[in-house]
């Protein structure tokens, strides 16, 4: 058995949801052994949700659409001209402190991009595309902000995509990625549903503010950091200064994935101010939860760490 997220378009508050499923999972990495999981856990997913109509986006859907909607496949276009696959659009879009931007993963295959070591090598300090720079919070924002624009560039695909309330990935392991298309797929409809996709687009401060419901940080001049080699490391009272500034800069959001270090994986259901601190509701397998924001950042920074 195995645990994957199913994005769900939001029909309250929220634009996406994302739902834990369990479901019975086909080990092997052939075609054919994921496409057998993807069906076991969008069975699993219909037995508490009937009316939702499924899409599997990956290379392994049984769906042409499906097919197309892999970041391998489905294009953006630059506003030169350039045209590249959107997996090489977010590759090639990372600034890396010891490499700089990955520029010239734009001209390589996805497989290639993905094969890259400096991907993982590297400390990544931002991403830049078509001249707009993102930071690295929120999480997903930057690879949405690709995702959705070509789309955006593609309304053949858009269009049926609106047919579907519901999107997984089974190629995507929330415990190794972050980034996953399913999820972009789920923004893009929700946004759409909502008359809200025009209005998000407009720029990056919208988007962010619409998808995330927050309101976006300067990022500073991050092109101008692309290439730095080396920095003093900091030490004593400054590392201490360092994380305790970094802290609040983490962004958590209603249908986010969390990890406690004592029940596990659980997922956010409610966020509740409370003076200056926020409280999440988090569901776990033991059940829901009240953890202060700031404490379980602190304590999944030190479990990455």
């Amino acid at each position: 058995m195995a645990n994957r997220p199913v994005y769900a378009v939001g029909k309250g508050e929220a634009l996406c949801r994302v739902h834990l499923v369990e479901f019975e999972y086909q080990r092997g990495l052939s075609k054919v052994q994921r496409q057998r999981s993807s069906m076991k856990l969008r069975e699993a997913y219909l037995e508490d949700h009937p009316q939702d109509n499924v899409l599997e986006v990956s290379r392994f859907s049984e769906d042409v659409l499906g097919t197309k909607l892999s970041a391998f496949n489905l294009t953006i276009q630059t506003k030169d001209g350039r045209k590249m696959p959107v997996e090489c659009a977010f590759q090639g879009g990372k600034i890396m402190k010891e490499y700089g931007q990955l520029v010239d993963l734009y001209d390589k295959t996805p497989a290639e991009t993905k094969a890259d070591p400096r991907r993982t090598n590297g400390t990544l300090i931002g991403f830049v595309f078509d001249g707009e720079e993102f930071g690295l919070n929120p999480k997903t924002a930057f690879y949405n902000w690709v995702y959705i624009h070509a789309l955006m560039q593609n309304p053949e695909i858009g269009d049926l995509l609106m047919e579907y309330d519901a999107f997984t990935d089974i190629a995507f392991n929330p415990e190794k990625a972050v980034n996953c298309q399913a999820e972009a797929c789920a923004y893009y409809v929700a946004l759409r549903r909502r008359g809200l996709l025009e209005e998000a687009l407009k720029n990056k401060e919208a988007f962010i503010e619409t998808l995330y419901r927050v309101k976006p940080r300067s990022t500073g001049k991050i092109g101008a950091m692309a290439g730095v080699k080396s920095e003093k490391p900091a030490t004593g009272a400054a590392v201490k200064e360092e994380k305790k500034n970094t802290v609040p800069d983490v962004v958590m959001k209603v249908g986010d994935e969390v990890i406690h270090p004592k029940f596990g994986a659980g997922v956010i259901t409610k966020i509740d101010a409370d003076g200056e601190s926020e409280i999440l509701s988090v569901k776990f397998a033991v059940g829901e939860k009240k953890i202060a924001k700031s404490w379980l950042a602190q304590a999944m920074a030190k479990m990455k760490a």
